[in-house]
């Protein structure tokens, strides 16, 4: 498996993987919609930058095979919808 960083031209991460993988996300300074998706047999965490929050959190972790989220940006933090 391999780590991703996500640009601001990516919508969705799909992991396969069957070790844990980190994405890291891009600057929430950028408005935008992602999508999520962990086919994957191990964990898939989402890592901010910057100490930028998702909800309350610095990362989110999608645990489960076929887990899921939608983040959305709004200028300065992620939120889980």
């Amino acid at each position: 498996s391999t780590n991703y960083t996500m640009t601001d031209t990516d919508d969705m991460v799909v992991g396969t993987a069957t070790s844990p993988i980190t994405v890291t996300l891009p600057n929430a300074s950028t408005v935008k919609s992602y999508f999520f998706q962990n086919f994957g047999t191990s964990t898939m965490t989402l890592q901010t930058v910057s100490s930028q929050m998702i909800n309350s959190d610095t990362n989110l972790i999608l645990q489960f095979n076929e887990s899921s989220c939608r983040l959305v940006s709004n200028g300065t933090k992620f939120m889980i919808l």
